[in-house]
């Protein structure tokens, strides 16, 4: 059986994360954790001058899987206006137990 929900992972620019923050909150996304990452994209120039890192952040929400494609869409619209600088997926929770989403989620069976 499918799950009905899904988790959602945004990778951005750190500079993003408030225009990210604002439209899941629009959009009822409550139930998110912001892990702190760098970006790693290789270039001759950037190891040269030091500016090859990025900081970025991963947000991971908890989503209703019926909601997936638009939160996508608007999300992807959002962030990538004038070509890819983010990137938006989402995963199926079918391979977590009941009682392991149970505990996560804070509830009782």
């Amino acid at each position: 059986m499918d799950s009905p929900i899904e988790l959602l992972w945004i990778v951005i620019d750190k500079a993003k994360h408030a225009k990210v923050e604002r439209a899941l909150i629009e959009n009822d996304v409550n139930n998110k954790l912001v892990l702190m990452g760098k970006g790693t994209a290789k270039s001759t120039l950037g190891d040269i001058f030091s500016f090859g890192i990025i900081d970025r952040d991963v947000i991971v929400c908890i989503i209703e899987k019926s909601k997936s494609t638009e939160l996508c869409e608007m999300l992807d619209n959002l962030i990538n206006p004038h070509g890819p600088t983010g990137v938006i997926f989402t995963t199926p929770l079918d391979a977590i137990s009941s009682d392991l989403f149970g505990n996560i989620m804070g509830g009782a069976k």
